[in-house]
């Protein structure tokens, strides 16, 4: 469904990076959309990136994957695979899922950036997947993601990006928890001849992402496949 892939229900090693200090790696763990939705995230991400004049967060198929985060947090790159072992059992009971489209969400960042995502509808299922999810990566969490942990970027890691996957198991409460897949920086209000949003998609993927700034998915270290 997407480029860089790794093959069913194994692990791929993060890569180290110059200048990485710890052995931790920053992930999130992602419901993936199917490609006719990430495609159309993808065309909708880009016409925000026209309007508002920021791409710093640009999504593609290949890297900055639209996704809709379940948990976040800091893992051994070692202990991904186990990660995954333990992801594989919950898969199995909850995918495949249809999500339905909800609306589309503008909110301000904690450091006051326009954000532009595509809600979906909270169902039972997608809260009981995504509190199965934070419980299986609390036994792998190490603690707070620092900006080492995080993939690399051109431009500083933010606050923002460390305090919600730092806290995001902290803060895991299900009356809190918002699914959606963010589209970008701007307000997807300001698009004109908007597409046709389909009412609801079949999701099969389930991953483990190497996060990236701005809380984006920048790489699938661990996939799951219905």
């Amino acid at each position: 469904m997407t480029a860089e892939k790794t093959s069913e229900n194994t692990a791929e090693k993060p890569v180290r990076y110059p200048g990485q200090v710890s052995k931790a790696v920053a992930v999130d763990v992602v419901l993936l959309p199917p490609k006719e939705i990430a495609g159309l995230c993808v065309k909708l991400s880009r016409k925000l990136n026209e309007i508002s004049g920021d791409d710093s967060v640009t999504l593609s198929l290949t890297e900055t994957i639209p996704h809709i985060s379940l948990a976040m947090g800091a893992v051994d790159p070692d202990a991904v695979g186990d990660l995954g072992e333990s992801l594989s059992l919950i898969c199995d009971r909850y995918l495949p899922y249809t999500a339905a489209y909800k609306d589309f969400a503008v909110v301000k960042t904690s450091e006051n950036v326009t954000v532009s995502g595509m809600n979906i509808v909270k169902d039972d299922i997608i809260t009981g997947m995504r509190s199965d999810i934070v419980s299986a990566l609390k036994e792998f969490n190490l603690g707070s993601v620092t900006s080492e942990m995080v993939y690399p970027d051109r431009t500083p890691i933010t606050e923002f990006t460390l305090d919600y996957s730092s806290n995001y198991i902290k803060n895991a409460d299900s009356r809190r928890f918002s699914p959606h897949i963010t589209l970008g920086n701007g307000d997807v209000n300001l698009i004109r001849d908007m597409p046709a949003i389909p009412q609801s998609f079949t999701c099969t993927d389930i991953a483990v992402c190497h996060l990236g700034n701005h809380c984006t998915c920048k790489k699938i270290l661990w996939h799951y496949e219905d």
